[in-house]
Order: structure tokens, then C-alpha cells, then sequence
């Protein structure tokens, strides 16, 4: 089924030759024609985004490296750079992430990005520190220092050159543990049984039931296969 999906995206950029990128938020995907895998992610500007994609790709300094890796083995012709969503129905980037991660799943096998970064509440918050000081995100700390967050991500990569190191300080928000996996209850993702269960009001154990189910009527649930 996963398979399918990738192919209709796939198809679908090559019957209609999409070649223009418009204006505006949305969501977009860079799709590797070689190997039918794809990289996700969501802008408000996808034209200027996928513009700075193609830049680290061609400088080498991707913050993918898979995505990278394929790049430089395949070359640029093998690469189609398009968008599935855009319009002013994505100015709400909260709206454009959670879209963004529902692709990212149920193409779990079959993508370029990272699947442990996409869950909402993740066990760790990211932090960064510089010296002495320690910044409660990236973007802040990019933003005093006045360069990109790409490039910030970059830095931490080699901390004993750069200074820069990457702080994980354990996340409230969290909801689930190293062993739970993501679920599809009535079309919309959740992160764990149990938070699945607090949103939608069924039982958890009833949900659990159901989840391994063979039952037609219980097809409103399924688990999310991980890496």
C-alpha cells in the first residue's frame, strides 16, 4: 500500500510536468526518481525553501545526509523539486507541520527525513549551548548569532571545532516511551496507545484490542509500521 502512495506521487509529477513552484505556504517534497524515495517538509514560502534545498544539495552541505548521499551518487537530473499543497489555507504553520508528519508516516519506508524528529512532543527538547551559555531553542540561538538555523545544525555537528553543542533536556510535554509506536485512530495520527486513547475517550485497553484486531468494524485503527 505504502509502495502505491510513493508511485501516485511519483506519477502524478510526471504526467502533469511540474516545473513552475508557486508563491505561498505549503507543504513540498523533493523525490529521488531512482530510487522513488522522498524528503517532506513544509514552508511558508516553498518556492524560496526548495531554492535553499537545491543550494545545500549542490554546495554539499545538506543537513539531510541521506538525502545528500543519493544526491551526489544520482545527480541533479534525478531529482524532481515539487509541492503537493499550497495556498492560503497553510499560513498556520502548526497546520502545515502536522501534514507534513502525517506524510512522513505513512511513507515511513520510504522517506529521506528523519521520523524520530517529527513526533510533536519528543522525549528531549533541543537545546544549544556556546561557551557558557546555554539557549532554550535553535532558532534563538541562530537569531542572536545572526546566521541560519541550518547553519547553526551544522556547527554542532563538529562541536570540538565549532564550540557549539547540543543540549537534550528531558521534555513534560512528552507523552509515550522509547517503546511506543505512533497509531491511526479515525484518520488522525497519534504518537501512542495512550495518547489515543486520552484524546479519543476509548479505552485502552479496548483500543489496544482493537488495534490487533482482524475484525472489518475495527479497520478505524492501525498501528504505524517504524523503521
Amino acid at each position: 500500500m505504502q509502495n502505491q502512495k510513493i508511485y501516485n506521487y511519483f506519477n502524478l509529477l510526471e504526467l502533469n510536468n511540474i516545473l513552475e513552484i508557486p508563491l505561498g505556504p505549503g507543504i513540498y517534497m523533493i523525490i529521488c526518481k531512482k530510487n522513488k524515495k522522498i524528503y517532506f517538509g513544509e514552508s511558508s514560502n516553498i518556492l524560496a525553501r526548495l531554492a535553499m534545498h537545491s543550494r545545500g544539495l549542490e554546495n554539499q552541505t545538506h543537513d539531510c545526509d541521506t538525502l545528500q548521499a543519493d544526491y551526489n551518487l544520482y545527480g541533479q537530473m534525478e531529482f524532481i523539486f515539487a509541492y503537493l499543497y499550497v495556498g492560503s489555507e497553510w499560513v498556520n504553520m502548526k497546520t502545515r507541520v502536522e501534514k507534513q508528519n502525517e506524510l512522513i508516516h505513512l511513507n515511513v519506508d520510504y522517506v529521506y527525513n528523519d521520523v524520530k524528529l517529527t513526533n510533536s512532543f519528543p522525549k528531549f527538547k533541543r537545546k544549544v549551548k556556546y561557551h557558557d551559555k546555554l539557549y532554550p531553542s535553535f532558532a534563538a540561538a541562530a537569531k542572536e548569532h545572526g546566521f541560519s538555523e541550518t547553519h547553526l545544525k551544522r556547527l554542532v555537528k563538529n562541536p570540538e571545532k565549532s564550540g557549539w553543542v547540543e543540549v537534550l533536556e528531558k521534555n513534560s510535554d512528552y507523552v509515550g516511551s522509547e517503546t511506543s509506536r505512533p497509531v491511526i485512530v479515525h484518520n488522525v495520527i497519534y504518537r501512542s496507545v495512550r495518547e489515543a486513547s486520552i484524546k479519543t475517550g476509548i479505552h485502552r485497553r479496548t483500543l489496544t484490542n482493537h488495534l490487533n484486531s482482524l475484525k472489518e468494524r475495527h479497520n478505524y485503527c492501525f498501528y504505524i509500521k517504524k523503521n
